[in-house]
C-alpha cells in the first residue's frame, strides 16, 4: 500500500506544479500585455516628443550654405530654394507661398518678392567685396533694397533685381559671375550670398553654385 500512496501522492504533486506554471505563464502574459501597452505609450511620447523637435529644428534657419548647386537645365521650370532650409523645397502654389527665398529657371533668378512672389524678400547688391566675402559679418548701411519688378520692357517677364548678376563672353557663349555680394532679407534675417560658377564639374550648363551664410 505505501508504494501506490507515494505513487498517487508524486502525480498530485506533478499536476499541481503544472497547473501553478500554467497560471504563471497566463499571468506573465498579463503582465506583459500590460508592459507592452505602456513600452507603445511611452514610444508614442516619445515619438511625439520627436515630432516637437522636429517642429523646433524646422523654425531654426540654417547658418551657412557652401558651394551649393541648382540644377536649373529645364527652361520650362522653376526649381524654388529655400535659405532657411539651406535645401530645395516644391510649394504647392509658388506665388502665394513664403517657402522660397529664391528661384532659378536656366540662368534666370528671381526672389519670391515684388513681382515674383508674396514673402517681401529683398535684395542688396554690393560691387567690390566679392574677395573678402568671408570677412563680411554685418549688412551693409548704405545700400539699396530692391525686389523683382513689373515687367517694363514688354517681354513678357518680370525686371528680375538678379537680372545682371553675369558677364557674357560672346566669342564661346558661357557665362560668368560677377563680382557681386548680395544680401537677401527674409522673414528670418539677412543671409550674405555669392555666386561661384554656372557649370557644373562636366562643364554642363544650367547649374548655378553659390555660397550663403546668415549673417543678421
Amino acid at each position: 500500500m505505501r508504494p501506490t500512496i507515494t505513487l498517487l501522492m508524486f502525480s498530485l504533486a506533478c499536476t499541481g506544479k503544472t497547473e501553478d506554471s500554467a497560471l504563471e505563464i497566463e499571468d506573465t502574459g498579463s503582465v506583459d500585455t500590460q508592459d507592452t501597452e505602456n513600452s507603445e505609450s511611452d514610444n508614442t511620447d516619445t515619438e511625439e516628443s520627436d515630432s516637437d523637435d522636429t517642429d523646433i529644428e524646422d523654425t531654426d534657419p540654417v547658418d551657412s550654405i557652401s558651394d551649393y548647386s541648382i540644377d536649373s537645365t529645364d527652361s520650362g521650370v522653376w526649381v524654388y530654394f529655400s535659405l532657411d532650409d539651406g535645401d530645395l523645397v516644391s510649394p504647392t502654389s509658388p506665388e502665394n507661398s513664403s517657402e522660397w527665398d529664391l528661384k532659378f529657371q536656366r540662368y534666370v533668378i528671381g526672389i519670391n518678392g515684388g513681382a515674383s512672389g508674396s514673402a517681401g524678400v529683398q535684395v542688396m547688391i554690393q560691387e567690390g567685396t566679392y574677395s573678402s566675402y568671408s570677412d563680411i559679418t554685418t549688412v551693409p548701411t548704405d545700400g539699396v533694397w530692391i525686389s523683382d519688378e513689373a515687367d517694363s520692357n514688354a517681354d513678357g517677364n518680370p525686371e528680375y533685381a538678379f537680372a545682371d548678376w553675369y558677364n557674357y563672353d560672346p566669342s564661346n557663349h558661357t557665362l560668368s559671375p560677377k563680382e557681386y555680394v548680395y544680401f537677401i532679407q527674409n522673414a528670418s534675417g539677412t543671409y550674405k550670398m555669392r555666386i561661384i560658377d554656372y557649370y557644373n564639374s562636366d562643364g554642363e550648363s544650367g547649374h548655378i553654385s553659390f555660397d550663403a551664410e546668415l549673417i543678421e
